[in-house]
């Protein structure tokens, strides 16, 4: 059974995590994590190191991100730091 973990939009994490399966990022985390699978929605926010098989940012992301495979990044995505992976696709905001 995969695993899933779900920081909801009024919930502040530190500290440092890992998870085999998916992290779903609504609120606030602040430290390391390693997940197979991280998502951090619209008004989400990551901050600090992360590694992961795939990744998936609508939200915004600062540090030094590893994906191993591949991450998507919605044109309203905040990115900054230091970032490693193996392929970004963009995904354009609908009007």
């Amino acid at each position: 059974m995969a695993r899933e973990a779900i920081i909801q939009e009024d919930t502040v994490i530190k500290g440092k995590s890992v998870i085999a399966g998916r992290f779903e990022i609504r609120g606030y985390f602040e430290g390391e994590l390693t997940a197979e699978e991280v998502n951090v929605h619209k008004g989400g926010t990551f901050y600090g190191t992360l590694k992961s098989d795939r990744a998936d940012v609508a939200g915004s992301v600062q540090g030094e991100v590893f994906v191993k495979t591949s991450s998507t990044s919605a044109a309203l995505a905040r990115s900054t730091g230091r970032f490693a992976m193996g392929s970004l696709r963009w995904r354009w905001a609908r009007t």
